[in-house]
């Protein structure tokens, strides 16, 4: 297996490369003598056979390109009806990093993620807040910060009650809260008020 990559790796030294594009028009042989090289197919069943378990590998690992799967930027998320007013639905934390909360004025959906540094901080419903286990900062029900060091409240994603009557969350609309101010009044269109 080696002679055949040692041949592969004579006939390629022996071709001379041409760095001045002058000389292009007026000789290239050198160029065929490469295409002469790499159309001899023991040589490159050489170098595919010759590593070994380390060839087989790469061979393998060749056929499961590296894709990244995102997970889709529109969810259902249930009926109305499947809400308490008041509360504060984990079901689609874990999945979709989204709490859904059902309040007389109607539902939201609050990113679940820090605005300190990107934790995802807990429910507490006994204490009826939001508390990020990191460095302890702390959001109202309707995600305004009031403790710790979050810079600004939490963002929110559009929801709406889709054709089927479900309601569906969209995360690639995303309403990004400013400091200092209620979510409620800073993006009004981010509540899904019901009749």
């Amino acid at each position: 297996a080696g002679v055949g990559v040692d041949r592969l790796v004579e006939r390629v030294a022996a071709v001379n490369v041409v760095t001045n594009p002058a000389e292009l028009d007026h000789d290239i042989r050198p160029v065929e003598r490469l295409l002469d090289a790499l159309r001899d197919p023991r040589p490159c069943l050489a170098v595919v056979v010759g590593p070994g378990p380390i060839g087989l590998l790469a061979a393998i690992r060749s056929a499961f390109p590296r894709v990244l799967f995102l997970p889709p930027s529109k969810f259902k998320a249930g009926l109305p009806d499947d809400y308490v007013v008041g509360e504060v639905s984990e079901k689609f934390k874990q999945d979709f990093r989204t709490w859904i909360i059902r309040t007389k004025a109607g539902f939201y959906a609050i990113f679940a993620k820090c605005t300190h540094l990107g934790c995802t901080p807990r429910w507490l419903k006994t204490e009826q807040k939001f508390k990020c286990p990191c460095h302890g900062s702390g959001y109202y029900i309707n995600g305004l910060n009031f403790e710790g060091p979050a810079p600004r409240p939490m963002d929110r994603f559009k929801i709406y009650v889709g054709d089927d009557g479900q309601l569906v969350v969209d995360k690639s609309v995303v309403y990004t809260m400013e400091p200092g101010v209620d979510p409620n009044e800073q993006y009004p269109e981010s509540i899904l008020k019901l009749v």
